[in-house]
């Protein structure tokens, strides 16, 4: 499975051929820490409590790259998450959520896939490193500001340590904006603009890096219908500073 089969993505944008060309743009923190790049598959387990129409809670345990399992994280072993979400609908136009996440990763990764999420050095098998445990914050929000017209947004704060004879802690942050307009011109029709930070080292050891190799990411596209049964979305995306290196 997948953590967003679970936990809602809130992102009006997140689709699998239909929104967002971007694995960015589609998914937080929240659900990307801990279920990228695992061979071997993702079990995951979940709850949906559903309190009213407007209030719910969402919960969930993943768990992967057993076969590299250090005994240090969750029932595997392995790379494991736990996370909660609870989602409020105050107004028919309006989603708010706010999420959070414990985690356990082999090695020095995240196991994000969102730019670099290593701790320190960038070398994912740094020596003295077994793991890393975090602890993520995300918030977002979904505002339709007409029948046609939706901002959305998130931002997210992940804070993480060392596992190992070698001790290092790092902030993470990461934010996203979006605003996007359907059946402009025709019906079925979707364009959007997308612009944010994927997961960026703000801090280590509790001071701010202070880098002006901060990552950014630009998207823009247009889903069109072709007829009934066939829709193309063209895309672009730009990433400045990718891996957090202005050279690349």
């Amino acid at each position: 499975g997948a953590p967003e089969d679970v936990i809602s993505p809130l992102n009006p944008l997140e689709s699998d051929s239909q929104g967002t060309i971007s694995r960015f743009g589609r998914f937080n923190p929240l659900i990307r820490i801990a279920s990228s790049g695992r061979t071997s598959g993702l079990a995951v387990a979940g709850l949906n409590f559903k309190f009213s129409d407007k209030v719910s809670l969402e919960l969930a345990y993943t768990a992967s790259n057993a076969a590299l399992a250090s005994g240090q994280g969750g029932i595997s072993g392995g790379d494991t998450k736990i996370a909660a979400q609870f989602v409020f609908k105050p107004a028919d136009v309006l989603t708010l959520g706010v999420g959070y996440a414990n985690a356990y990763t082999f090695g020095n990764t995240l196991s994000s896939g969102l730019n670099s999420d290593s701790i320190g050095a960038s070398n994912a098998n740094a020596a003295g490193i077994s793991g890393i445990r975090s602890n993520t914050v995300v918030g977002s929000l979904i505002w339709d500001i007409t029948k046609k017209f939706t901002f959305n947004t998130w931002g997210a704060w992940t804070f993480a340590d060392t596992t190992g004879t070698t001790t290092a802690s790092t902030t993470f942050t990461s934010w996203m904006a979006a605003l996007s307009g359907k059946d402009l011109f025709t019906e079925g029709d979707l364009a959007a603009v997308m612009f944010g930070q994927p997961l960026y080292r703000s801090s280590v050891g509790g001071v701010a890096t202070g880098s002006t190799d901060t990552p950014y990411h630009l998207e823009a596209l247009y889903r069109f219908r072709v007829s009934k049964n066939i829709s193309i979305t063209p895309g672009v995306y730009f990433v400045f500073n990718p891996n957090s290196l202005s050279t690349n």
